[in-house]
């Protein structure tokens, strides 16, 4: 049928509708209130059977119904935050198969097996709480590491250190490192529709990476950053127009070490005035570097201590990647795009990275960011309970037994709160406790945390999704399901050294290379 001639439909008032019906209840004739108030008779008596509020759907009457409707919202809802979301073709074929499975007439392409999207466009609209997006790439490392379980120790340890030590907020820090190159990502340009290829000139087809090292605290004070390049030796024309009280320094990739970041402790202690007396907390990650025995004496000295995230939380639990690390990178990018249309033809150089990052940092540094991270994480003002389900949508970890030295596992009644060690370094004197990611200056043991769980999905809950549809929904897309681990590998184990332990580790690696050094020295002379 022509458009044109199509009937249009609800073109009447909705307030002449209310007093058409009040004169019709006062007295007055359905044909003659249609008539006075210009309004369908049809409509009116409809709206005197089925009540004044009735309003139908227009158009075609939908394939589901509206519990059908809601049973699909919750089963895409669940898989979202199982990260498994459902694509839109993959959800015209579940609705194609679901109406088959549920015996539902419906008008949907046999040959192809899935419904249009026609159908998809009208669901959407009926069901205005859910729309396509673009998701976030997350690692199956994030996935299992962000859960209910590890993020209570954490907020555990930490309320057990400000307890005991009573950190003001301006001496709370996190630290962590970010990579930057020489090489911008180029913006969106506005270019001429229909032209095959549209370019952006760069420094150079691939950059090198040079590390930084950001720091503040959670009022506002910024540390300032430490420069690491992948270069031998430190050249003055690296400094030139860098950040005030930046630190430089150098490493065969460009990244940071052990060695390093104890160079960066003593730039951390010297800019916040670090002692015994004035103790600090520093929140970071448990990256490797992080885990060495002089950076432990150090902060031992310097009553500096150090509670580690949780492996794999730091895209939701650490500060700096929360608020501050995307406005710096995006500020970054920009500044080296402007800096190739002020000098065109000019590469980009480690000569020019410090000046160009001074002007982002400069300009993203402020106090709001700093203090609303550690706000949105939770961990100042302390709020154990930010993220909620929709943040912990994996289920707790499955209870795994976890062997620690000369013992197969850990007991299941001992609470995982805090580790507090008796300075002297006689193991049968030593009493333990158990935390996995607390370092503190009154202890003479590093820990690695290395405890990573193994957890999995959980099956549909009842709530979300009635008994026959969920079962019906489940047969069709598969749910991601509990994976029991029978065995517990070391990288899975949970570390504890001492200071003991590392030395006589250490003397045990330079005696076997130097008996291997005596030997190959008497083969040569043979």
């Amino acid at each position: 049928m022509d458009k044109s001639v199509q009937k249009k439909k609800r073109l009447w008032n909705p307030e002449k509708m209310r007093t058409a019906l009040e004169a019709i209840r006062n007295g007055s004739k359905i044909k003659t209130a249609a008539k006075n108030f210009n309004v369908p008779e049809s409509t009116i008596r409809d709206r005197l059977k089925l009540g004044e509020d009735y309003n139908p759907p227009m158009g075609r009457k939908a394939t589901f119904k509206k519990e059908e409707e809601e049973e699909l919202v919750a089963f895409i809802t669940l898989m979202a935050k199982k990260f498994y979301g459902i694509t839109q073709q993959q959800l015209r074929k579940l609705a194609y198969d679901f109406a088959i499975k549920k015996n539902v007439k419906n008008i949907f392409s046999s040959e192809r097996g899935m419904a249009g999207k026609c159908w998809v466009y009208s669901f959407l609209k009926r069901n205005p709480g859910i729309s396509l997006r673009l998701p976030e790439p997350t690692s199956l490392n994030r996935v299992l590491g962000f859960n209910k379980s590890e993020i209570t120790i954490f907020f555990s340890n930490l309320e057990t250190l400000v307890a005991r030590h009573n950190f003001p907020a301006n001496r709370i820090f996190n630290v962590d490192e970010t990579g930057i190159s020489n090489v911008q990502k180029p913006a969106k340009i506005y270019a001429p529709i229909g032209l095959k290829q549209v370019g952006k000139a760069v420094s150079t087809e691939r950059g090198q990476n040079v590390t930084v090292v950001c720091a503040f605290s959670a009022t506002g004070i910024y540390v300032p950053p430490m420069f690491i390049f992948p270069r031998q030796r430190v050249k003055a024309s690296l400094r030139i127009g860098g950040p005030p009280g930046a630190l430089y320094e150098c490493s065969k990739l460009g990244w940071i070490n052990e060695e390093l970041f104890v160079k960066w402790l003593r730039h951390f202690a010297t800019n916040i005035g670090a002692h015994k007396q004035n103790a600090a907390l520093l929140i970071l990650d448990n990256h490797c570097s992080h885990q060495s025995l002089s950076a432990f004496e150090f902060c031992r000295e310097n009553g500096i201590y150090i509670l580690s995230l949780p492996p794999h939380t730091f895209h939701k639990m650490q500060p700096l990647d929360v608020t501050f690390y995307g406005p710096l990178k995006s500020a970054y990018s920009r500044e080296c795009d402007l800096f190739m249309k002020m000098h065109p033809f000019e590469k980009i150089t480690h000569d020019h990275l410090a000046p160009i990052f001074n002007k982002a940092y400069t300009r993203v540094a402020t106090m709001e960011k700093a203090v609303k991270g550690f706000e949105v994480t939770g961990i100042y003002p302390l709020n154990p309970h930010i993220f909620d389900e929709d943040d912990n949508s994996i289920s707790d970890p499955i209870n795994q037994e976890l062997p620690s030295p000369g013992q197969a596992h850990r007991s299941e009644g001992v609470d995982n709160s805090l580790v507090e060690l008796m300075t002297d370094h006689d193991e049968s004197t030593r009493t333990l406790t158990p935390s996995p990611s607390i370092l503190t200056p009154d202890a003479p043991i590093h820990l690695s945390n290395l405890n990573q769980h193994i957890e999995l999905f959980t099956s549909v809950t009842k709530d979300a999704i009635p008994s026959t549809s969920r079962r019906i929904l489940k047969d069709l897309s598969p749910i991601p399901e509990k994976i029991i681990k029978t065995e517990t590998s070391k990288k899975t184990a949970l570390h504890y050294f001492n200071i003991n332990t590392h030395k006589a580790a250490v003397r045990g690696k330079r005696t076997k290379a130097a008996n291997k050094a005596n030997e190959h020295g008497k083969r040569k002379e043979f």
